[in-house]
């Protein structure tokens, strides 16, 4: 099997929360927090004031009506809504080969406008819309991934190859065995030897060859991929934190709750009240 094919058949889309011409009285959603989320956040404001403030860059993007702004996954934002308006959101996780970040092998734009921000925001508000309601068909379910991965190549389109991303891609069918092996054993200790063994490499060579392939040592991969259990966890059950430290590998509660501050900024219970809050506040009807 080639590269593409191993993408095609393992491209994914899941949609985590969001609204689709959603009214917002600024005095209930005048600023967030700051947050940082594993996934594709985009938003299109269609009447008032909004902006997102990148802690990593120290900068504000401002975006003005029906124009849209976009935090690629994993980037330190504040959220804030200047006055009432009515916006589209999309919280969108995109992934390929089992758990890959396809966004990682992309400089993505963070402001869409004119002719280029219209067809974005024309695909971004065929995802919301498609989530608007429930699916109750086969139709309704092909639709909403019909309008996902749209608006996948519409980003595509306007974003600019890493080069040398796309070079360690053409690679990857050589760590897939211990990709698959890692995201099967997240909750059991992995060692290098074992992985190493699935390789069919000495763990000094496998270690050289997966930084090569991934940009991270094996070790630091798998902390990405428990942290990454631990957000959708966190987001999608009702767990304890000691359940979820142990279903995502971690020694104890105690140590993930540190790691998972560090990571993304706050501890594991808060970041469940947040995401719980905004997804309350994404579905709870309002009129216009």
């Amino acid at each position: 099997m080639d590269l593409y094919e191993m993408i095609d058949n393992t491209l994914n889309f899941q949609w985590r929360h969001g609204a689709h011409q959603k009214h917002f009285p600024v005095h209930r959603y005048p600023r967030t927090g700051f947050h940082i989320r594993p996934w594709l956040i985009m938003v299109c404001p269609h009447q008032g004031k909004y902006s997102v403030v990148d802690c990593h860059e120290n900068r504000t993007y401002t975006v003005g009506i029906d124009e849209v702004v976009l935090s690629p996954p994993g980037t330190g934002i504040y959220v804030r809504q200047h006055t009432p308006g009515k916006q589209s959101y999309g919280h969108l996780q995109y992934s390929m080969l089992g758990a890959f970040d396809p966004w990682s092998l992309f400089h993505l734009p963070r402001t869409f406008k004119g002719k280029k921000g219209d067809e974005v925001r024309q695909a971004l508000l065929g995802v919301t819309g498609t989530h608007d309601k429930e699916a109750k068909s086969l139709g309704d379910v092909a639709a909403r991934k019909e309008a996902a991965f749209r608006l996948f190549g519409v980003l595509i389109k306007r974003a600019k190859v890493k080069q040398t991303k796309v070079d360690m891609l053409n690679r990857f069918s050589r760590i897939q065995p211990v990709l698959d092996y890692i995201r099967n054993h997240l909750i059991e200790p992995v060692s290098r030897e074992d992985l190493a063994t699935v390789a069919n490499l000495s763990p000094s060579r496998l270690n050289v060859v997966f930084k090569e392939i991934t940009g991270l040592a094996p070790k630091k991969y798998i902390q990405e991929q428990r942290h990454k259990k631990a957000v959708d966890l966190l987001m999608d059950t009702d767990l304890s934190i000691g359940e979820i430290a142990e279903q995502c590998g971690f020694c104890d509660q105690f140590e993930f709750s540190r790691q998972f501050k560090k990571k993304w900024g706050a501890p594991p219970l808060t970041y469940r009240t947040t995401l719980r809050q905004q997804e309350k506040l994404f579905t709870v009807s309002e009129s216009a």
